[in-house]
């Protein structure tokens, strides 16, 4: 798969009917850390957010996708290795974040390695939602895109309505689905430029 950016994003024909589907594309655009921005982030676990959302085993985990080189120089995320050992953290506010609380951190940085995490792009680092992980402001020339999914087990459904999604199946489809349902949908012809 070809990872290279755009200089903009280029929604499909079929997302032309679908304004809102436009928006929500060129949001998710501005989600990453272009030069220059930020995109710091204090210590923290994930399992120290979703323990609210009522979920209630740590049975999570993210993958961390670079797009762009993620380098010392912009930024990259940085882990504490084996912190996932640790069990969940209190969580807290945190120079205007939530983070985990930093006398925890500060005690764990002392007995583990602190690592920078530095990617190519295509490469992925999956990680218990225990682990503390942080990332500095992107202060170089360099964006820094990065896409993160989240898993949850289907057995750690949340215990009450929170709003976090709940495990639901997936069927199984043919490749081609998804663009001939589109075309159907949105009345895109069949021969349309492929999206980019």
């Amino acid at each position: 798969m070809d990872v290279g950016r755009a200089a903009a994003p280029v929604p499909h024909p079929v997302f032309a009917p679908r304004p809102e589907l436009t928006r929500i594309l060129k949001g998710l655009w501005t989600c990453f850390y272009e030069e220059l921005e930020g995109g710091a982030w204090a210590w923290h676990q994930d399992y120290g957010y979703w323990y609210h959302n009522a979920c209630l085993f740590p049975l999570m985990a993210s993958c961390f996708i670079a797009i762009d080189p993620n380098t010392r120089a912009n930024g990259c995320m940085q882990v504490l290795r084996g912190s996932h050992h640790l069990g969940r953290i209190e969580h807290g506010a945190t120079g205007g974040q939530t983070g985990a609380d930093p006398d925890r951190v500060a005690q764990a940085a002392k007995v583990l390695d602190h690592v920078h995490v530095e990617l190519d792009p295509g490469d992925a680092l999956f990680f218990h939602c225990n682990l503390l992980h942080r990332s500095d402001a992107n202060r170089s020339a360099d964006p820094r895109w990065s896409l993160i999914c989240c898993y949850n087990a289907a057995r750690n459904n949340p215990y009450r309505e929170t709003g976090h999604p709940r495990y639901s199946p997936i069927e199984r489809v043919a490749d081609d689905s998804v663009l001939i349902e589109g075309q159907r949908r949105f009345g895109v012809a069949a021969d349309a430029p492929p999206c980019r």
